[in-house]
């Protein structure tokens, strides 16, 4: 299929992404053959598994398998009516899907899944993870009305070198990196319908230490973290369509120290700390197509710099290493396409990982210097970072509350004497981005109708070149947020959003909460949705960002021998009432049943009843 251009219409996008999870699911044999689980053990689950086909429950309660499920044949597992939860029991991973294979899962959770790195021995590397919950090999897998929470990729951490024949100290080995705390989608398809994702995270090893010797060894690399829920690569495809995304997180591993010399070499070196991208999903050189969904408090920490040796004899301290960089909070995209349509990224951050310390001077004679610390990681695109190769169209998307925050950095040693200065403290890592950045080389950001607001640093809603696709607002309570170029564009006007809440539909949403907010009907109607984010229909001209303004219009009109009472289509939590009389009025809920006609509710009354007065009310 071909990539949907969220360029052109923000609805062919739709259509498209529509048609592809119709002709992935036409393409799945009919299952012929079904099977039950009568009893919720990890034996009966196996047993109704191998026959393919649709396997239901008869059962509810937690299954906890002991080795992973492999899928080889096309599956249904089916929950409704039961809803069990399958689980790793934090030890294993709970499926792996083989290439070519379907397999999908309806009413489900999916929890506690975990693939856990072995740790290095004698200075050898750990080992990298991916999936704690799913890895997709190739496969098409589908989740229906499912809640996939706290699995975990966890790389596995470096060892610690050991002392060499020659006398000289071991280097540590390189931490394992993790992938996909949740889901590893290698090559394949990976649909998601009102799924709920939460407390995923995926964690790289540290790295080990260096060992002491006549020159001391250097300290391993720490693992590098990518996707806290949803790691997609080689291809594949991912679509999110009412889906949430919450409290997900990955983070970049320490480095390994380096070992101290005891002889007349070298102290070791410490090792790079590793980096984290994108705490709800990361793509590199795949297809993922956002709709409908809500990315809140997802978070990409970059790794711990190490601190340095203190200084032998008189010499100054070593210097302290950089902190790990962090980007895209909610998403993170490199060599793949990213299209964005419908849909609220809140309070999600990337935080650069902070400098290790300097080390302190030598003591000996009249004393060292103290060494610098290490410079604060860099972090970029707490809402959504793209990178080298990437290209984001975001359309009717609104993005608030969100932060980058490069790390602190690590403290200047003291001196060691008099003849020593103290060591200066490590520069902070640059934040850049709150809300979305675009760094790196060939790679394109696109918005339309969308909103980039409240950015937690001053001036920092968006970095790099943003390209204004039109009908954008961009404010910051400091600064001026993103130059916005095109005329249907506002820069440093207040949209008037409130906080992440149940506004009815699928998934929570920032409302517009004003009706002075300049999203109003300002949007662009030939790239918008006919609905919001909540699947309420947009009335009027489309208003910018995900969340369509609920004017509340209540119309009264003759028809016939009848009075009619309608208003506005998709209102949720109103109730209508009525009074005959406004003075000293005592307002009472009207109980005939309303009816639906053409885009209104209403209530009828006769003409020859007595006068009344209505109002809707919340």
């Amino acid at each position: 299929m071909p990539t949907p251009n969220f360029l052109d219409r923000a609805s062919t996008s739709l259509s498209r992404a529509c048609l592809l999870i119709s002709l992935l699911l036409l393409a799945e044999p009919i299952a012929v053959r079904a099977a039950q689980v009568a009893q919720c053990t990890e034996e009966r689950l196996r047993i109704a598994l191998s026959h393919g086909g649709t396997v239901t429950f008869l059962c509810s309660g937690a299954i906890t398998v002991t080795n992973t499920i492999v899928i080889s044949t096309n599956v249904v597992l089916d929950g409704t009516g039961q809803s069990p939860i399958i689980g790793g029991g934090n030890a294993v991973r709970i499926f792996t899907v083989n290439q070519g294979v379907s397999f999908t899962v309806k009413n489900l959770t999916l929890a506690g899944g975990a693939d856990t790195g072995a740790a290095g021995t004698n200075g050898t590397a750990g080992a990298s993870t991916s999936g704690g919950a799913i890895y997709n090999n190739g496969g098409t897998v589908t989740l229906v009305d499912c809640q996939v929470s706290t699995n975990k990729a966890a790389g596995g951490n470096g060892g610690d070198g050991v002392v060499q024949l020659n006398g000289s100290g071991g280097g540590g080995g390189n931490g394992g990196s993790a992938k996909g705390g949740a889901i590893f989608n290698a090559g394949g398809a990976l649909l998601l319908t009102n799924c709920v994702f939460s407390g995923n995270t995926a964690s790289g090893g540290d790295g080990g230490n260096g060992a002491d010797g006549r020159s001391g060894g250097d300290g391993g690399n720490g693992g590098g973290a990518s996707g806290g829920t949803i790691f997609n690569t080689g291809g594949g495809t991912v679509i999110s369509y009412d889906c949430t995304f919450s409290g997900n997180g990955a983070r970049g591993a320490s480095s390994g120290l380096g070992g101290a010399r005891n002889g007349l070499g070298a102290d070791g070196e410490n090792g790079v700390p590793g980096n984290s991208l994108g705490g709800g999903i990361c793509n590199e050189s795949g297809t993922v197509t956002i709709l409908f969904s809500t990315f809140n408090g997802n978070i990409a920490t970059g790794g711990q710099g190490g601190g340095a040796l203190s200084g032998a004899f008189s010499e100054t301290g070593g210097h302290g290493t950089a902190g790990g960089d962090a980007s895209g909070g909610g998403i993170f995209n490199q060599s793949g396409a990213l299209a964005l349509t419908n849909s609220t990224f809140y309070e999600n951050s990337a935080t650069g990982g902070n400098g290790g310390n300097g080390g302190d001077g030598g003591t000996e004679g009249f004393g060292g210097s103290g060494g610098n610390g290490g410079a604060g990681g860099s972090a970029f695109g707490g809402g959504v970072g793209n990178a080298v190769g990437g290209t984001v169209t975001a359309v009717n998307c609104t993005f608030s509350d969100n932060g980058a925050s490069g790390g602190t950095g690590g403290t200047g040693g003291v001196s060691g004497g008099l003849a020593g200065n103290p060591g200066k403290t490590g520069a902070s890592g640059p934040s850049n981005g709150g809300g979305i950045a675009n760094t790196g080389g060939p790679l394109t950001f696109t918005l339309k109708n969308s909103i980039v607001a409240y950015s937690r640093r001053p001036g920092d809603g968006g970095s790099g070149v943003i390209t204004d696709g039109g009908n954008n607002i961009s404010f910051d309570f400091y600064g001026p947020g993103i130059a916005l170029t095109a005329s249907t564009s506002f820069t440093n006007a207040d949209p008037y959003l409130g906080p992440l809440a149940n506004n009815g539909g699928h998934t929570s949403t920032t409302p517009i909460i004003d009706n002075n907010s300049v999203a109003i009907n300002a949007g662009n109607d030939a790239v918008s949705l006919p609905t919001d984010q909540r699947h309420v229909a947009r009335f009027g001209r489309s208003d910018i960002g995900a969340f369509e303004f609920e004017s509340v219009l209540l119309a009264i009109s003759g028809d016939a021998n009848q009075v009619v009472i309608s208003w506005t289509t998709g209102l949720t939590g109103y109730s209508l009432q009525s009074t005959p009389g406004l003075l000293s009025a005592s307002w009472t809920a009207v109980t005939n049943p309303a009816v639906v006609v053409g885009a209104n509710y209403v209530v009828t009354n006769n003409v020859d009843e007595a006068s009344r007065f209505y109002r809707l009310s919340k």
